[in-house]
């Protein structure tokens, strides 16, 4: 769980902390949700990527060490596409930097996610240094785990596909992080 965490990027946008984002590819391609952006909740310029630093493995050495620091970062990229509806945008990484030959990336699997199945989120809740959200206390959630109790929740941002439903904990700054299957 913690190799796959690697690949991601806290979103820092005029110096504030603001969203996760996370490699996608060996090409350096970087997803993120299409609201990360304080101009208009609609990340689709170059101009608001020009103004985001993606600041990867920020965490603290230790368990609640107090003392984050992020190992690498950059600022902009190229800004590829977004979609509202399917709350995403994609950016190219600037060429002189390498990110996925460092820390890895995340394959998509395409697929209907299987009720029951163990889950966990990866992110950077309300810019906090790196969190897993992997165990729950939550009464649909067994074995102590994230659980899938759900494919048909109505969606969060327009759209009309029916969503993914669990109770993994997760806030503000998460927006972007990938929700992942345990197996």
């Amino acid at each position: 769980v913690y190799d796959r965490a690697r690949s991601l990027a806290r979103i820092v946008m005029d110096a504030s902390a603001l969203c996760t984002g996370w490699l996608v590819s060996c090409d350096d391609h970087l997803l993120t949700n299409n609201p990360c952006t304080w101009d208009d909740n609609d990340f689709d310029t170059q101009g608001e990527l020009n103004r985001m630093e993606w600041q990867f493995m920020y965490q603290d050495a230790t368990c609640g060490g107090g003392s984050p620091a992020f190992e690498d970062s950059f600022m902009g990229g190229t800004w590829l596409e977004n979609n509202a509806n399917l709350d995403y945008t994609l950016v190219q990484a600037p060429v002189a930097e390498n990110p996925a030959a460092t820390y890895g990336w995340l394959l998509l699997d395409i697929r209907t996610a299987i009720i029951g199945e163990q889950m966990y989120v990866l992110g950077h809740p309300a810019g906090r240094p790196k969190e897993i959200a992997y165990f729950s206390t939550e009464s649909g959630d067994t074995g102590g785990v994230c659980r899938v109790l759900s494919n048909s929740e109505s969606p969060c941002i327009g759209g009309s596909a029916q969503e993914v439903g669990y109770t993994c904990d997760t806030e503000g700054g998460n927006s972007g992080s990938p929700v992942l299957a345990y197996s």
